[in-house]
């Protein structure tokens, strides 16, 4: 935009947001927006009329048109140093704008509503240098009036009007734009806190989950006194219940030494993101179903990789993966679980048919476990939950050539569970 505004937003550690501009004869004019509230962290364009923020005081989104406020946050009073940590901001097409700093995470809504007459006034207000309000001497450098509105948690919705703005959507990439004569509202429409988590970068994931990059702050070697570094993680949250769905550690180059302002993580197109450090950078690609599922074998989450694989995955596997969980319970002296999750894992469905070579697995598994509850002296736990049904009423006999081997099989093998 500078190319044809040549106007230009600048904040930093003077603590002075400024508006800079060149008027018709070519002269720079700076307007200074804020100051007195500690270090810009971040200033950022939302669109052709908003900005945004971040200092001591809080987050503030501006209105060029306006020339004020029509946002502000203030900080929670127990939030660390504001100047040590930098807020990171998601923002998308569908005017949802996504703030996470330190371990908050604040949901903004920017709605762009039609013509609204009683709060459109003099469509000359702004920056127009030929306004009473607006005109400036040249290199002089002027404040904006002391009437700028802050708004805190309890002011859901912002109206503010964009006056200055292309009267028509110049293309479908572009919703923040609007018209002359369009309301733009703001909406805080959640604001959590994440336990254990420090926020290194930002995104949203899809409709109903936010992707975040957690900085894992270094720890001290009790015997060398040096600090010890680990890689960042990526953590998949749930906007709704707020819970962690999914963890990975992220395998970047240069983690050593480096602090919580040093990634960045952008969107770049649809299930692909770039994340960036000062040493490195990688392509972070949205995991498949099954990329999930090798994720949590991998980290011996068993259960969880059982519970979300059972409309995809083989009976067979999902069978080794339930009894990989079982293994682990017994591991952990957890008999009661394991005794509660063997009738789960081996569970036969009454309304489905199954293949022989099934059916004889799941009985060997059942004379197995029986077997090793018994020997390890906790048959308690096992006694009243193992079956007592037929199994050849699960068999899908049109799919086997020997019907009476199997018949003769199953009523065997049942028997034999029913004798240990």
């Amino acid at each position: 935009k500078y190319k044809n505004t040549k106007s230009f937003f600048s904040g930093g550690t003077s603590g002075n947001v400024t508006y800079s501009t060149r008027n018709w004869l070519g002269q720079r004019s700076d307007t200074v927006i804020e100051s007195g509230n500690g270090s810009i962290t971040t200033l950022k364009s939302i669109d052709d009329d908003l900005i945004l923020w971040t200092n001591d005081s809080g987050i503030s989104i501006f209105s060029i048109t306006n020339r004020n406020k029509v946002l502000h946050i203030p900080l929670p009073s127990d939030f660390p140093r504001a100047e040590m940590y930098w807020p990171k901001i998601y923002t998308n097409h569908f005017n949802k704008i996504i703030i996470g700093w330190v371990n908050h995470i604040w949901f903004l809504s920017l709605r762009i509503e039609g013509f609204n007459e009683s709060i459109i006034e003099d469509s000359t207000h702004g920056f127009d240098r030929n306004s009473s309000k607006g005109r400036q001497n040249n290199g002089d450098t002027n404040s904006v009036d002391d009437t700028v509105s802050e708004y805190s948690y309890t002011d859901s919705i912002i109206k503010s009007p964009s006056k200055a703005m292309s009267s028509i959507l110049n293309n479908a990439s572009s919703n923040f734009r609007a018209n002359m004569t369009n309301v733009k509202n703001i909406v805080i429409e959640n604001h959590f806190i994440l336990e254990d988590t420090l926020i290194s970068g930002i995104s949203e994931l899809d409709k109903d989950n936010v992707m975040v990059l957690n900085f894992i702050p270094p720890r001290k070697d009790k015997v060398t006194n040096k600090r010890i570094f680990e890689r960042p993680e990526l953590k998949i949250i749930d906007k709704h219940t707020f819970e962690e769905v999914a963890i990975d550690e992220v395998s970047i180059a240069g983690f050593e030494g480096l602090g919580v302002n040093d990634y960045h993580l952008e969107a770049i197109n649809e299930g692909k993101w770039l994340l960036v450090s000062a040493n490195d950078s990688i392509i972070v690609e949205q995991l498949t179903t099954k990329d999930r599922y090798d994720w949590f074998i991998n980290e011996g989450k068993y259960y969880a990789a059982w519970s979300m694989s059972e409309n995809w995955l083989s009976r067979f596997d999902r069978l080794d993966t339930g009894i990989r969980q079982l293994d682990k319970y017994v591991s952990l002296d957890q008999w009661d679980q394991a005794a509660n999750f063997l009738t789960q894992v081996l569970k036969l469905d009454s309304n489905c048919k199954y293949n022989l070579n099934f059916i004889k697995r799941i009985i060997d598994e059942w004379n197995n476990w029986i077997l090793i509850f018994t020997k390890s002296d906790k048959s308690e736990y096992i006694v009243d939950l193992i079956p007592c049904h037929n199994f050849n009423s699960f068999i899908n006999f049109e799919e086997e050539e020997n019907n009476s081997e199997a018949v003769s099989y199953t009523h065997l093998r049942a028997h034999e569970t029913r004798r240990h």
